[in-house]
């Protein structure tokens, strides 16, 4: 259970919902007159009343599948469910080097970035490493020739994105140790993200962008954040896009697509506050 009995956010909406019923209820006592042996059972079932409206509404935080969320004009939808399965453009995560080694220790088979490639076949996989190529994609370079037992050698800018056949997108998402282990510090994912969304903006042109929580169950993270969560991953995300420049309009939004298989992890409901509050 992601929502806890005593969670703040929830006892905060139970207060606001009380509220409102005692200001009905006292108008009506105005007109109503209750008599006095009936009051204690007029207290009792109400008590009962609302001890079962704040278990439903625990309830219902703990199931909540889908939430939407405004930042300005911008509409974000975060759910459970599967990336492949989305219409419009696609983000995929790859490592600053844009490989394509589906071993198990380049990329892994189990990887969202693993499971894109291993779909490619034919034409298609030739155009996708077309386009992954250093030949085509010239922008954000930051390192030529480097020395690597395994995959490329040209090392890219955190957060580049390169557009791939079928609405697909390759994002720069993670750096690569000497032993191919994908890593950040915290400071290096939020700007790898800041940077995503200028991308993003670059190329979207009105379309619906959905997007993976990145990073999750997969990435290492140094300098003392080893122990960041998929939830947390999943609030900066919204909070970098919500200080980003980028703006989507109806009827283009921002989908954050959370694998379903994951859903223990994570909380929906927490996710409202930061409309207003940003990450708490």
């Amino acid at each position: 259970m992601n929502v806890k009995f005593f969670d703040r956010r929830l006892l905060k909406s139970f207060s606001a919902f009380v509220s409102g019923i005692s200001v009905v209820l006292s108008l009506l006592l105005i007109f109503i007159d209750i008599p006095r042996t009936w009051k204690i059972s007029v207290g009792i079932v109400f008590v009962i009343f609302l001890s079962i409206v704040y278990v439903g509404m625990l309830i219902r935080a703990n199931l909540m599948s889908s939430v939407t969320l405004r930042f300005g004009n911008s509409e974000v939808r975060v759910f459970f469910g599967d990336l492949f399965d989305e219409d419009g453009l696609k983000a995929i995560s790859f490592n600053e080097y844009f490989d394509e080694i589906v071993d198990d220790k380049v990329i892994s088979r189990n990887s969202i970035n693993g499971k894109y490639l291993d779909r490619l076949h034919g034409e298609e996989l030739t155009e996708v490493q077309k386009r992954l190529s250093a030949s085509e994609n010239t922008r954000d370079i930051v390192e030529k020739d480097v020395a690597r037992p395994e995959g490329k050698h040209i090392r890219y800018a955190l957060g580049t994105v390169v557009e791939l056949p079928n609405q697909y997108l390759a994002t720069a998402g993670s750096k690569f140790s000497k032993d191919n282990k994908a890593g950040l510090t915290m400071s290096e994912y939020i700007a790898f993200l800041m940077h995503f969304w200028d991308e993003i903006d670059r190329v979207y042109n009105g379309r619906t962008v959905s997007i993976p929580v990145f990073g999750s169950g997969i990435l290492r993270f140094r300098g003392g954040y080893d122990e960041v969560s998929d939830q947390e991953l999943l609030q900066i995300i919204l909070w970098t896009f919500k200080v980003s420049k980028i703006k989507f309009t109806y009827p283009a939004k921002l989908k954050i697509v959370v694998y379903r298989k994951k859903s223990v992890k994570y909380s929906l409901y927490k996710l409202k506050e930061i409309e207003k509050n940003g990450i708490s």
